[in-house]
């Protein structure tokens, strides 16, 4: 397990909320969720992103943030759940031969859609400027 996702397994809780088919619908108004897809594991994309995600998970887990990874069929959340990769995959659009990133907002709807990593300044600047997400920091 990476240090990322172990301290964001330490700082997370699964939730509750349900929303129907949605893969992702248990996590709506809850939390933020990036998806990192990938073929494999030594995909240098994938690589890079966890580096970069490693890098400040202080500030994932302040802006309630949930990493989700595809790797190939298998599925990992950094607070223990697992939805299923295939309905992921469709439900964001991966393509499962190349890598691919999503930031799907608390509403749940698709924020960010990349196929190269993110940077952590463009990724907690587009949260940052989210309503909610102001809301929050204002309290």
């Amino acid at each position: 397990m990476t240090l990322l996702l172990t301290l964001l397994l330490a700082g997370l809780s699964a939730t509750t909320v349900q929303a129907g088919d949605d893969p992702l619908g248990h996590w709506r108004w809850e939390r933020r969720v990036l998806v990192v897809a990938a073929p494999a594991r030594t995909d240098p994309s994938f690589e890079a992103q966890e580096r970069v995600l490693a890098a400040d998970a202080g500030g994932l887990l302040e802006r309630d943030l949930i990493v989700v990874e595809i790797v190939g069929d298998a599925v990992w959340a950094s607070n223990g759940d697992t939805p299923e990769a295939l309905a992921l995959r469709a439900r964001l659009d991966l393509p499962p031969d190349r890598f691919a990133v999503r930031l799907v907002g608390k509403d749940g709807r698709v924020k960010l859609a990349e196929d190269a990593p993110i940077a952590l300044d463009r990724l907690f600047a587009l949260i940052d400027s989210m309503p909610m997400r102001r809301r929050e920091m204002s309290r």
